[in-house]
């Protein structure tokens, strides 16, 4: 079996797992959940830990290494037509879809379960306290003013502006 194969197939078998045991509601199985949860935490903050440095490297070496400056302003338009093409096609896909799935959900479920007491007013006063975030605060943010700070956050988008930035200074350096 492909490497691939075996991990969708994990995947699905986990999914199925958790969800059988949710749907048992046995307090021995939830509490068996719980105690391999945080092996999960670990796995997936140990994926993180090298995705970080590997996307850094790869776009330093990426734009440092181009011989001309220019084509790396064309191929990031292009990679963002691409990239705005898919997200239309993405949410034209996925709007009509969740619409019909949406629909049938009433008719899944019977009985709306009720929510623990405080949970509404909490939830109220979270919404009133939360500040929006206006553009030009947005673009500020886009570029870290501690670039370390941001890579241990998991601040992806201002880790970029500023390895990008970064990479074009050292392609526009001298070789000596």
């Amino acid at each position: 079996m492909k490497e691939g194969t075996r991990v969708l197939v994990a995947l699905a078998a986990g999914l199925a797992g958790g969800m059988a045991i949710a749907a048992s509601h046995n307090p021995t199985l939830l509490r068996a959940g719980d105690a391999v949860a945080p092996f999960g935490t670990l796995w997936v903050n140990a994926i993180r830990m090298t995705v970080i440095p590997l996307v850094v490297s790869l776009l330093i070496t990426g734009v440092a290494s181009a011989s001309d400056i220019s084509n790396i302003g064309r191929i990031g338009r292009r990679t963002l037509v691409v990239f705005l093409g898919l997200l239309a096609g993405g949410a034209a896909l996925a709007i009509p879809l969740g619409i019909a799935i949406f629909s049938w959900l009433p008719r899944l479920i019977s009985t709306r379960p009720e929510l623990p007491p405080g949970a509404a007013e909490a939830a109220k006063s979270i919404a009133a306290g939360a500040s929006s975030v206006g553009f030009s605060s947005w673009l500020l943010s886009l570029i870290p003013t501690n670039p370390v700070g941001a890579a241990a956050n998991g601040e992806m988008l201002p880790l970029l502006v500023f390895t990008l930035i970064l990479a074009l200074a050292i392609a526009k350096s001298p070789a000596a």
